[in-house]
């Protein structure tokens, strides 16, 4: 017999539909932030000098600025953005940019070498290298 009795199959289960929405849309960003930490921003403003370290510091783990005047000091450093895996930004105003800084890993560790000098242009970038 290839089909059973009519009587022993069970009538399919229908499941309702559901309906696809669309994701939420993210909420507009704040034009400043709440808490702002000096001489570093997200946005570039106008009239501002970047420094760039290509340098991977491992997972956890920071890359802080240090220097002498502007918006720095080298008691204690100043946080950069992560815009990468190995890829540190920090950016100031003109007026406050260094002469001369360090990186530190995790504002404890210096990076090996001579100061850092920032070269005329808009954009620094280095590849400091930190002891093992």
């Amino acid at each position: 017999m290839l089909n059973p009795p009519l009587s022993t199959v069970e009538p399919p289960v229908r499941r309702p539909r559901q309906k696809k929405t669309a994701a939420p849309l993210p909420s507009p960003m704040p034009a400043k932030p709440e808490q702002e930490t000096p001489g570093a921003s997200s946005a570039i403003p106008d009239q501002s000098k970047i420094i760039i370290a290509r340098v991977d510091v491992g997972w956890g783990n920071s890359v802080y600025i240090r220097d002498e005047g502007g918006c720095l000091n080298w008691e204690v450093g100043v946080p950069m953005i992560c815009s990468g895996e190995d890829r540190w930004v920090w950016n100031c105003h003109a007026d406050q940019a260094p002469r001369q800084f360090k990186f530190l890993r995790n504002d404890r560790d210096l990076e090996l070498g001579d100061n850092e000098v920032m070269s005329g242009a808009d954009i620094t970038g280095c590849s400091p290298k930190f002891p093992e």
